[in-house]
């Protein structure tokens, strides 16, 4: 199974980096597993030019989303990965999914798990991982993907009881994808 980790996070060392790394490790062996950390990349949002609808799905700014978006297609699962600054996923992972424009054909005729990991400053129950949860499952619904759960939390690194949960809870949506 390939599966792509989308690591929103400018956080080189934060909770939602830490979560993915226990979501790979919680995985199948013999999984092909690749992270990409969206935020240290150069990806410019959509500008509506409607230039890849011309030319077969290609973007014509010259960025590093072209390669993210190969392996988007090519993935048989895909995570959204973000730490929650204000209500939402981050806006580079936001520039990135908007991307998905281009590539709205080929994404539509591949089948996909999906699944979502959102930690912020405050725990759930929180309006705040109901928007993110909502928006990746109307991309879902609108992509013909399966949406396989997610896990949503407040930061839990430094706290030895609350990773010990966060590992169990990731092992279980891994097992779900």
């Amino acid at each position: 199974m390939n599966i792509v980790l989308l690591n929103g996070s400018p956080r080189a060392a934060g909770n939602t980096t830490e979560a993915l790394k226990m979501l790979a490790e919680a995985l199948p062996a013999g999984s092909n597993v690749e992270t990409v950390n969206v935020a240290a990349l150069k990806i410019g949002g959509c500008k509506s030019c409607f230039a890849c609808k011309q030319n077969g799905g290609t973007c014509v700014q010259k960025d590093d989303a072209e390669e993210v978006l190969a392996k988007v297609v090519a993935a048989d699962a895909l995570v959204f990965a973000t730490p929650v600054y204000f209500m939402g996923i981050t806006a580079q992972l936001k520039a990135l999914i908007d991307r998905f424009f281009a590539k709205v054909d080929k994404l539509q005729a591949a089948s996909k798990k999906v699944a979502v990991i959102a930690i912020g400053g405050t725990p759930p129950p929180s309006g705040q991982y109901d928007l993110i949860a909502g928006n990746v499952q109307a991309i879902c619904a609108f992509l013909g993907w399966e949406f396989a759960g997610q896990y949503v939390a407040g930061s839990f690194q430094g706290d030895e009881a609350k990773t010990a949960a966060a590992k169990k809870e990731i092992a279980a949506l891994a097992a779900k994808l």
